[in-house]
């Protein structure tokens, strides 16, 4: 905005100018034709001169801009730019540019790009429909409490940041700040809401669903992913075979000689040591220590590493029941990890939930396992799933052309999705979608040509019912829309706190948190725009 007024301004001051000058040919008294010339002349050179001024202004208003886009785009911290060497640099390749300082870059620069951003923002959301709201907490360096606002459109957008003080971060205060949003952008356009799975969260969506009874709040899939493969890990077989693993990680990054012998030996990479909270890094920690079964068995052996290791350890790795187990382990944990990654996408996969989780008690079932072993699993799946689940998931199993509703039991549709509908809708919409159902389940009327149902193979769930039926049946196709836009997970939430760490760093600890805010918005909206990708924005050079 104030790039914007400071253009308008120029404007009118070269308008005005060019006025003056008309004016002044009309108005003079000239004796000589000599005297009119250089007098005429005089006046050219001073609009010449204006204009290159302001043409000067304006360049300058345009670099700054780049640069400090620059600056945001990259989280370099503000004083870099006064750095003695920066400044030489810009001196040697532009000698009458003087490049804007620290307090420029820290205010007047930056609020004028964040306005540029809210702006772009608000055009984005008043043609949005469908969007979810994605919420999660965190702490930032400061150990302040944060609450991160993510608009999933359904490409993820970073709104808001809520520094909570000393606010309890009970079910009613989060309802409120989930309600303030919704309501500043429109109830109308919002189709669910999605955080992690705490029991304020949970008490919140209740007091949401007060108000906004269509509005589908769901827990972080990825998450019960997580707590389930956590329910595993303390199963015997699975805790024993675990421990062994932590044992075989541990000395080796505990020992830096014995790691470095361990990383000499061929084919060998580094051990992966499992992660607190992020259960499905087991998974990852035994696949790097079978890949280095030869590295290991031969380090174990040398003297510099066998002198350290335990008798009992050093025999489990030459041994063959430990890499059995984990063989066995490897593959039974496989299609958990794929469960939760999947879900961690922000692709809107609701109507993938029936079918990933039936695909899990299938892959129990094929593998040669005990059968106490896998009745114990199957509870724990059950007790997960039944505590994610919402009606919402059957509906759009159902409602997705590429299922069907295939995935759904035998009286799912009248046990769950009927009940959810009349509770939601009034009689006479319930009345017509349960109709259309009818219709669409046994493909007949509308839904019975052969055409219509290949046409999915070419185009998007929401697409293929929008093309279709938008006009003969508005009620379900906006259900359908709504129950196919929603993520699964609250990962894109969480993902921008990365972006916070990046931002509000241990070298930039004393950055204002209205400051922090507007960085983050523009640092993730400017990679967007140029489609930065995260995986190599900052690869090393080094060889």
């Amino acid at each position: 905005m104030f790039a914007n007024n400071l253009n308008h301004f120029q404007l009118i001051y070269v308008v005005d100018l060019h006025l003056v000058k008309a004016n002044l040919k009309e108005s003079l008294d000239l004796t000589t034709s000599k005297f009119r010339k250089n007098n005429l002349q005089s006046l050219d050179q001073l609009t010449d001169q204006t204009d290159d001024e302001t043409q000067s202004t304006l360049d300058k208003v345009d670099i700054d801009r780049k640069l400090a886009k620059f600056f945001y785009s990259a989280g370099i911290p503000f004083t870099a730019i006064e750095n003695p060497y920066w400044l030489d640099f810009i001196q040697t390749i532009l000698p009458a540019y003087n490049s804007p300082n620290r307090r420029n870059l820290a205010n007047n620069l930056l609020d004028a790009e964040y306005q540029v951003e809210r702006q772009n923002l608000d055009k984005v959301l008043n043609n949005a429909s469908n969007i979810t709201l994605v919420s999660d907490g965190w702490s930032n360096i400061r150990r302040e409490s944060v609450l991160n606002f993510i608009l999933c459109l359904p490409k993820p957008i970073f709104y808001d940041a809520k520094y909570t003080g000393s606010e309890s971060h009970t079910a009613e205060y989060i309802y409120n700040e989930f309600k303030s949003i919704i309501e500043d952008i429109g109830p109308s356009k919002f189709a669910g809401v999605l955080t992690d799975n705490a029991s304020a969260m949970r008490s919140a969506w209740k007091l949401l669903n007060q108000d906004y009874p269509r509005l589908i709040c769901l827990g972080c899939n990825a998450h019960i992913g997580n707590l389930l493969i956590k329910d595993i890990l303390k199963l015997d077989w699975v805790e024993r075979s675990m421990n062994q693993a932590k044992q075989i990680v541990n000395f080796f990054r505990t020992h830096h000689q014995a790691e470095s012998i361990l990383l000499n030996q061929l084919n060998t990479i580094t051990l992966v040591q499992p992660v607190e909270t992020r259960w499905g890094t087991c998974l990852d920690s035994i696949q790097s220590i079978r890949r280095c079964k030869l590295g290991l068995q031969m380090s174990v052996v040398q003297p510099e590493v066998s002198s350290k290791m335990t008798h009992d350890l050093k025999e489990q790795i030459l041994g063959d029941l430990l890499w059995a187990n984990l063989e066995a382990l490897d593959y039974f944990l496989t299609p958990f990890v794929k469960l939760i990654r999947l879900f961690e996408s922000d692709t809107p996969l609701l109507s993938y939930i029936y079918e990933e989780w039936r695909q899990i008690r299938e892959s129990i079932n094929a593998q040669v396992l005990d059968l106490n072993f896998k009745m114990k699993v199957h509870r724990l799946i059950d007790n997960r799933f039944e505590f994610a689940f919402h009606p919402a998931m059957a509906i759009a199993n159902l409602l997705d052309p590429n299922f069907h509703g295939k995935s759904l039991g035998p009286t799912d549709f009248e046990t769950i999705i009927i009940p959810y509908i009349e509770k939601v809708y009034t009689f006479e919409e319930a009345a017509h979608i349960y109709g259309v159902m009818q219709k669409y389940i046994a493909k007949t009327d509308e839904f019975s040509g052969a055409l219509l149902r290949a046409s999915i193979e070419y185009s998007s769930p929401i697409s293929w019912w929008k093309s279709n039926f938008t006009h003969k049946f508005p009620v379900v196709v906006e259900l359908a829309c709504r129950v196919l836009s929603i993520p699964t997970s609250s990962a894109a939430a969480e993902r921008n706190w990365s972006n916070f760490g990046f931002i509000h760093s241990k070298l930039r600890a004393r950055l204002n948190n209205n400051r922090v805010k507007k960085l983050v918005a523009i640092y993730q909206n400017l990679r967007i725009h140029k489609e930065i990708k995260e995986d190599n924005w900052f690869e090393e050079d080094e060889v």
